[in-house]
């Protein structure tokens, strides 16, 4: 199976975070008008496993990043 990583610049650092994408939606849009969701509320965020020892469970870290820097 391939490992598929992306790649963005964080919005708190600007350093390059590199894992998996995802575009988070804070809200859901009402089908039966015409809601549209704005700017602010889509994030593009950089999933991270983070570190674990001696046999702990890893987390996951969500990063935020900058929208046009994702690639």
């Amino acid at each position: 199976m391939r490992e598929i990583l992306f790649r963005g610049k964080s919005i708190k650092t600007n350093q390059w975070i590199y894992g998996g994408f995802h575009i988070w939606e804070k809200r859901q849009v009402c089908a039966l008008s015409n809601d549209s969701l704005k700017d602010d509320e889509i994030s593009y965020v950089i999933t991270v496993n983070s570190f674990a020892d001696w046999n702990m469970p890893r987390t996951m870290q969500a990063v935020e990043v900058i929208a046009d820097t994702v690639g």
